[in-house]
């Protein structure tokens, strides 16, 4: 699992690189860039207070086993890599029985920006 911003997931062979298979796309505002090459959960989420992201929960849990159960490769990715990527990351991380300040810390000892909105956190 990859947690990343725009500028990787518009890079194909940065994607290759790192053999990713499948890409979740939290950001409204960015393009599936490679659609032909990898599979795609599209999150169409914004960045601003009242937005939600609990409607995609299941489907995105769902997309990532399937990937897991494919042996692929998953980059996360919202425009910047910081909150809505953070997001989904820990919702997928939630299942696990890590409890959410636990699976926050873990994401911020791998990915130091992380930072989800708190509209986020309060729906995880």
């Amino acid at each position: 699992l990859y947690i990343g911003g725009r500028p990787v997931a518009s890079d194909k062979a940065a994607l290759e690189q790192r053999k990713i298979t499948h890409v979740v796309n939290m950001a409204v505002e960015c393009d599936d860039y490679y659609p032909e090459s990898f599979a795609y959960y599209r999150g169409d989420c914004t960045d601003k207070a009242g937005d939600s992201m609990a409607r995609h929960f299941e489907k995105l849990v769902a997309f990532i086993d399937g990937a897991k159960r494919e042996r692929g490769r998953v980059l996360v990715h919202c425009n910047s890599g910081i909150s809505r990527s953070s997001a989904a990351v820990l919702c997928y991380l939630a299942p696990s029985g890590m409890t959410l300040l636990a699976a926050l810390a873990w994401l911020k000892d791998r990915r130091p920006i992380a930072s989800p909105h708190p509209t986020y956190m309060f729906e995880l």
